[in-house]
């Protein structure tokens, strides 16, 4: 096989595993954002439950709590002890989305020895190349220095038969 043929053959394995690579940041890039703003969304949720309950406890050190405030303290306790498990699996999805985002480094390597490759095999086409014109460029000038010897030969006399 050629240089020029094995050279196009890496460029094109190049472009594939270059596909591949955009292919796995793009999807996991969307992926570990979508997880994240659910960790971010639950985190507030969080937070906004424990400030329920710290107004609720401040108001009830001060005066009894009406229906509507006990209610809003149980619900906030409530919500700080079930979403612990939302909580876990949504950090688990993201833990898992940056994973899959850093497996790009993988085809990123391939993609660029795949294109190092291309890079020596096409050169090397191009110095063969070369070196084939070369040749015959010497092979030319070699003729050209042999032809006008052979013009300038004296043609030989035609004999006398006399």
């Amino acid at each position: 096989m050629s240089y020029r043929a094995s050279a196009i053959i890496f460029l094109i394995l190049g472009l594939l595993s270059g596909f591949v690579t955009l292919s796995i940041l793009g999807g996991g890039g969307y992926y570990l954002w979508h997880t994240h703003s659910k960790v971010q969304a639950i985190e507030k949720r969080i937070s906004d439950a424990e400030v329920d309950r710290k107004k609720m406890g401040e108001i009830a050190r001060t005066r009894p709590l009406n229906v509507e405030e006990q209610n809003r303290l149980f619900e906030a306790s409530k919500t700080l002890e079930n979403i612990a498990p939302e909580s876990n699996e949504a950090q688990k999805y993201r833990a898992y989305a940056l994973g899959g985002v850093v497996t790009f480094v993988i085809p990123a390597f391939v993609t660029v020895a795949f294109f190092i490759m291309f890079l020596v095999k096409w050169l090397r086409a191009r110095k063969a190349d070369k070196a084939a014109a070369e040749e015959d460029d010497y092979g030319d000038e070699a003729e050209m220095e042999e032809a006008p010897a052979a013009k300038n030969k004296p043609k030989p006399m035609p004999a006398d038969d006399e």
